[in-house]
């Protein structure tokens, strides 16, 4: 493989990483701290291949859901639970 073409593709799977993380901290989904990990694991995985990456933001984004969808019902819980 041509040095070129692998350098571009690292360098544009660290833009789209960092986009995703970024627009994942914008909407309180990650910390400063996950959305940094976040920038670093996704661009391994886009530099990878574009599947890897795709699977990874498919299972961040389900992920993400089930704990809005629950955050609810643990708040119940938890509050039944401890003093106040």
């Amino acid at each position: 493989a041509r040095p070129a073409p692998l350098i571009l593709r690292g360098l544009l799977a660290l833009l789209a990483a960092a986009a995703v993380a970024m627009l994942a901290r914008r909407a309180h989904a990650l910390s400063t701290s996950g959305a940094l990990a976040a920038t670093g694991v996704g661009a391994m995985s886009a530099a990878a291949g574009w599947g890897w990456a795709a699977l990874l933001i498919g299972w961040f984004v389900a992920s993400s859901a089930l704990t809005r969808l629950g955050a609810t019902a643990k708040r119940a819980r938890t509050q039944a639970t401890l003093p106040a």
